[in-house]
């Protein structure tokens, strides 16, 4: 809870509303509807049923669509920062095999095309970075025509 700086009356969070709430239902002398009690401290209904019914948030509950646990995910960053280290880096689809390698110990389903792309941008310690390759004829060619071809 943060006050404003015009008045001394509080302003509360989304988050903070929602706890409010369900304090006034369960303490309530008259019996009140959730649906009334919603309306009153401006929450969705639908919000405020899954809170009281003690359902998680949606950000802290993992997402049913990752293929990993987040302790072979670790794993996973872990080997490929290594092998960075060593400089010897995993391309993407070194990785989609990693993880394939992880599922089969479970019999589950292989990981997408895309699955390393994403694995990648969800990762904020993973980057990644594409090469060319290093033409070394024109690295040693003191010819400045051959060089600008």
């Amino acid at each position: 809870m943060c006050y404003n700086l015009t008045t001394t009356m509080p302003v509360y969070t989304q988050e903070e509303h929602i706890i409010l709430a369900i304090k006034a239902i369960r303490t309530s002398q008259k019996k009140l509807s959730q649906q009334h009690t919603a309306k009153i401290y401006n929450i969705l209904q639908s919000t405020l049923s899954d809170r009281f019914n003690n359902q998680l948030q949606r950000q802290q509950t993992r997402v049913q669509d990752y293929k990993l646990d987040p302790v072979e995910e670790q794993t996973l960053v872990q080997y490929i920062i290594d092998q960075d280290i060593r400089r010897m880096p995993i391309q993407l689809s070194g990785m989609k095999d990693i993880a394939d390698l992880l599922l089969v110990l479970y019999s589950s389903k292989p990981v997408s095309k895309l699955w390393a792309r994403q694995f990648v941008d969800t990762q904020p310690t993973l980057k990644t970075k594409f090469n060319c390759r290093y033409n070394y004829q024109k690295a040693f060619c003191k010819d400045p025509e051959v060089i600008s071809k």
